[in-house]
């Protein structure tokens, strides 16, 4: 097993002043990340000790710091799960136990639809199945991006195009 030279402090102050991610800090010093994690808690160094940063809440605005980490790579952050359960609450959704196989139904007459393809009520009412309100995306994964608005997904049909 191979020692590294490297003073612990200096792997400390890498992490705590110059705000370095442990796989920077591993590059720099020739150690995996997991080392540096190592030797960051044999010197009583924790995560709350890393770099910290100011957002706001993605439902109700609210101020919160998060570390750098968790942050990183993230679309919204919420301050709690009640922001985060009301933010992806459709509001005008009127489920109906036989609305998507009734839609199902109506499409494939106009569409070959396969397995994964999910037909979407544009109102969210799924009562109602005129052309107009349906729409067939490719599968669950663009379904879900089209209602939280994060991408741009184009459905495959549109039925007030037919």
């Amino acid at each position: 097993m191979r020692q590294n030279k490297l003073k612990t402090q200096d792997i400390v102050v890498m992490y705590t002043q110059q705000h370095l991610t442990l796989r920077q800090i591993g590059k720099l010093v020739d150690m995996s990340a997991m080392a540096v994690s190592k030797r960051h808690k044999a010197a009583g160094v924790t995560a709350h000790d890393g770099e910290w940063i100011k957002a706001n809440c993605g439902f109700c605005g609210a101020d919160i710091e998060r570390r750098r980490s968790e942050h990183r790579n993230k679309f919204d952050v919420y301050c709690n799960m009640e922001c985060y359960a009301a933010s992806r609450e459709s509001p005008g959704f009127k489920p109906w136990r036989h609305g998507s196989r009734i839609a199902r139904a109506i499409v494939s007459q106009y569409f070959k639809l396969d397995q994964e393809h999910i037909v979407h009520h544009v109102d969210g009412d799924e009562r109602n199945n005129n052309l107009d309100n349906l729409e067939v995306y490719a599968s669950q994964s663009d379904h879900i991006k089209h209602h939280h608005g994060k991408s741009k997904v184009m459905p495959l049909w549109r039925g007030s195009a037919a």
